[in-house]
This record gives C-alpha cells, structure tokens and sequence, in this order.
C-alpha cells in the first residue's frame, strides 16, 4: 500500500465532452492536485488505454491509472458498461472508479454502486463549484485515502 500524498497520481477521465475535461483540467491545475490528467474520449478509448490496445497499442501508458472517473452518458461504450468490464477484470478491479456525470437519477446511482463505483459524483455546472469538488477530491483521494499499488 502507498500513501497518495506521497507521489503524483495518473488520473484517467473518460468523458466525450472536450469542454468540460477542459474545464475539469483547470480547476485541477486551480486546486493543485499533483497528478497526470489524461482523457478518454468514451469508454472504448478507456479500454484501449488500460488494456495498450488500438491507439496505445505501439505507445502503451508508462503505468496504469491509480484513479479512473467515467461519464455516465458516452457514446460508443457507456460509463456502466465500462465501470462493468472494469471490475470483472481482475487486473484492474482495485482501481478506484468515480462515476461523474450529469445525472442525478436515483437508478442511475444505484445501478454504479452495484457496479462497483467508488463514488457518483454529480457533475458541478459552474467552474466555483468544480474547483471545490476538486478541493474536496484533493482532500479525501490524495491526503486521506491509501491506494494499492499499481
């Protein structure tokens, strides 16, 4: 087990919308969480990256995310389906995934806790509230929690 605070994170975000990794890239710049922000564009693309296939397949990522947040809504492979494949893979069950999406449906929520999400996080509409979320992410996933190693 490592201690987060102690080393920089690879952050792996799966989210079709270009605008809003954007804007979630700089509230994590703004709330100076020491990490690796990389995007998937859906859940495929997070699958080619944690498996080094299609356009990782020739440059593989030097090492796998120790965090992963999904956006629920995604074309192609969806959040669900890609949190599903996730967890019953177990090289990477362990890795915590947080699901970060527009809804706020009760079945939505429960159908990623029983999936195995570590958390559902409401997407914030408005950078001050993003930046705190951020905080708030800073606080608990890089000062509070211990993760496996990878």
């Amino acid at each position: 087990m490592i201690m987060l605070a102690q080393q920089k994170l690879t952050i792996l975000m799966a989210e079709d919308d270009e605008d809003y990794y954007s804007l979630c890239q700089l509230a994590i710049e703004e709330a100076q969480l020491p990490c690796e922000f990389v995007r998937a564009e859906d859940g495929e693309v997070c699958l080619d990256y944690l498996y080094s296939r299609g356009g990782y397949a020739s440059n593989p990522p030097a090492k796998r995310p120790d965090l992963i947040l999904l956006d629920l809504n995604m074309p192609r492979l969806n959040g669900l389906e890609t949190l599903q494949k996730l967890k019953s893979d177990p090289r990477l069950n362990s890795i915590p995934v947080l699901m970060m999406t527009i809804s706020a449906d009760p079945e939505d929520i429960r159908r990623c806790y029983q999936a195995g999400a570590s958390s559902f996080i409401t997407k914030p509409v408005n950078h001050d509230d993003l930046i705190r979320i951020f905080g708030l992410f800073k606080q608990y996933w890089f000062d509070v929690v211990t993760l496996p190693s990878s």
